[in-house]
């Protein structure tokens, strides 16, 4: 075969293939368009039912220099000391506690909260399963390097999802308050208690050294001075008679 009559060839096969692709296209063109329409509607389901999340963040600053019991005293470390940083870890979970959560729950109702308790098991407890759900809506991380923390709260509405996290951030400034109120209670009882004994140890005290006073004749008798020293000298006087 020549030059000319192969490329003839081939110039009809590939015709043939583009008619063929294009023939098949046409017959098969109303399953193109429906599975076209059918992944546009479902995408389109998909948005409409696709709940938006809005998130929330707070910044929270721990002091590092709060009031702190010394011994049976109170000191306030105004001057720079190392910092116990495994404690300021340790805010973050007090951030996410039960102790703090259900309150922030009892506060804003959140155990009727529908997003919250959304497909919770009969008879279960809601208040758990908001306190549960909530936890999982929530990250906190420390700023690297700083004493700052960023509270993050998730939820489908944004003035709900701020609402969440100013309560949780004001419940833990009450909480901390609330502690170091305790702690100075205690300490001031303590101190208190030392005290009542060491009046009733000076009191102990100033018994005995009357009583040694008393049995040692060292008691003052008016301008003449000590008892002792009165006896003293009448002896010297009767000697010298």
């Amino acid at each position: 075969m020549s030059t000319a009559d192969h490329a003839a060839a081939t110039t009809r096969r590939t015709n043939g293939t583009l008619a063929d692709l294009w023939g098949s296209a046409r017959r098969r063109a109303v399953w193109i368009v429906a599975s076209a329409c059918a992944m546009a509607a479902l995408g389109g389901l998909f948005a409409v039912r696709q709940v938006p999340t809005y998130r929330a963040t707070v910044e929270l600053l721990i002091d590092p220099q709060a009031l702190q019991i010394v011994g049976r005293g109170l000191s306030r470390q105004d001057a720079p000391a190392q910092v116990d940083f495994a404690n300021l870890e340790s805010q973050s979970l007090i951030l996410l506690s039960a102790k703090l959560l259900d309150a922030v729950i009892a506060q804003l109702d959140l155990a009727d909260d529908p997003v919250l308790t959304r497909g919770s098991p009969a008879g279960a407890d809601r208040a758990v399963v908001a306190l549960e759900a909530l936890r999982k809506r929530i990250v906190v991380k420390r700023v690297e390097n700083s004493f700052n923390f960023q509270l993050t709260v998730a939820y489908p509405d944004a003035r709900k999802a701020a609402e969440i996290a100013n309560t949780i951030a004001a419940q833990f400034f009450e909480v901390g308050t609330r502690d170091r109120i305790a702690a100075v209670r205690r300490a001031s009882e303590a101190l208190l208690n030392q005290l009542g004994d060491l009046r009733g140890q000076l009191n102990r005290a100033d018994v005995a050294v009357e009583r040694y006073r008393t049995e040692k004749g060292l008691i003052a008798s008016g301008d003449t001075g000590l008892l002792v020293s009165q006896q003293l000298k009448d002896l010297y006087t009767q000697i010298t008679a």
